[in-house]
C-alpha cells in the first residue's frame, strides 16, 4: 500500500477517534491504544503488525496528530455537511478554526460557535456519541441561541426535548449528551 493512502487511512481515522481540542499528551491512553487495534485491524493497515508492539502505528499517529488544525479543519467540513434545519441559514464557513475550537482558549462571536465544536465534544465521549450531532440539530437545536434557551426551560421539557430528539437511545447516552450541552451552555 502506498505511503500516502496509509496516511489517509489513519488520519480519517484520527478524525473518528481522537478529541483533536487536547495536546496529544493529554489524549487518554485508552483512546490512542483503541485507536491503534483500529488500525492494527484494518484489512489494508494490518501490514503494520509486522512491527514489534505496533510502534510504527504510534509514530504515525503522533506524527499526523502535529498536524492537527488540518485534521480539525477536515472534522469541521464533515460537520458542516449537516445543515441546520431551522429557519435560520446553514452553519457559517469558518475562517479561523483554531479559535472556533477553543485550541487557544478564546470564545468566538460567531453565531454557532458551541454548536460547531458539538461534533467534536460528542466525539470525544467514550464511547463516542457523535452519531447523535445531526439527530440534534436536525431537531432544532442548531445556535448558541438555541443553546442557551434549551436551558431556560424547565427540566422536563429539556428532558422531553432530548428524548425526541435522540430518538432510540439509551438512558445513559442521553444522559451523557445532556451533560455535554450542559457544559458548553455554562461555557458560553
Amino acid at each position: 500500500m502506498y505511503p500516502q493512502v496509509c496516511q489517509e487511512k489513519i488520519r480519517k481515522l484520527i478524525i473518528r477517534h481522537l478529541d483533536l481540542s487536547k495536546l496529544y499528551g493529554d489524549l487518554p491512553q485508552s483512546r490512542l491504544d483503541f485507536l491503534k487495534r483500529e488500525v492494527l485491524l484494518d484489512a489494508e493497515l494490518s501490514f503494520m503488525i509486522q512491527y514489534e508492539d505496533g510502534w510504527a502505528v504510534d509514530v504515525l499517529v503522533r506524527n499526523l496528530y502535529f498536524q492537527r488544525l488540518k485534521l480539525v479543519e477536515e472534522k469541521l467540513k464533515l460537520a458542516r455537511k449537516t445543515q441546520c434545519h431551522c429557519r435560520r441559514k446553514p452553519l457559517p464557513s469558518c475562517p479561523r478554526v483554531s479559535s472556533e475550537l477553543g485550541l487557544i482558549g478564546r470564545r468566538t462571536r460567531s453565531a454557532s460557535s458551541r454548536i460547531t465544536l458539538l461534533s467534536a465534544r460528542l466525539d470525544s465521549a467514550t464511547p463516542s456519541l457523535l452519531h447523535f450531532h445531526s439527530a440534534i440539530v436536525r431537531a432544532g437545536l442548531c445556535t448558541d441561541e438555541h443553546l442557551r434557551q434549551l436551558f431556560r426551560m424547565t427540566p422536563k421539557s429539556r428532558d422531553k426535548f432530548i428524548l425526541q430528539a435522540l430518538g432510540k437511545s439509551t438512558l445513559f447516552e442521553r444522559v451523557a449528551v445532556m451533560d455535554i450541552l450542559g457544559r458548553m451552555n455554562n461555557e458560553l
